[in-house]
């Protein structure tokens, strides 16, 4: 039985779809596999709550 490494291929976290390589995001905000847009949340943000 040979066991030589797993020629694994990344997915794409949006579509599922296997890519040559790793998914990135785009400047506009999109998957660079799909083109499907993504949002981007910042840690620090948060809404204002109104009392």
């Amino acid at each position: 039985m040979d066991r030589g490494r797993l020629d694994l291929m990344p997915i794409c976290g949006v579509c599922g779809k296997e890519v040559d390589e790793q998914p990135k995001i785009t400047e506009d905000a999109r998957c660079s596999v799909c083109g499907a847009e993504l949002t981007i949340i910042s840690k620090g943000e948060e809404k204002e709550e109104e009392e």
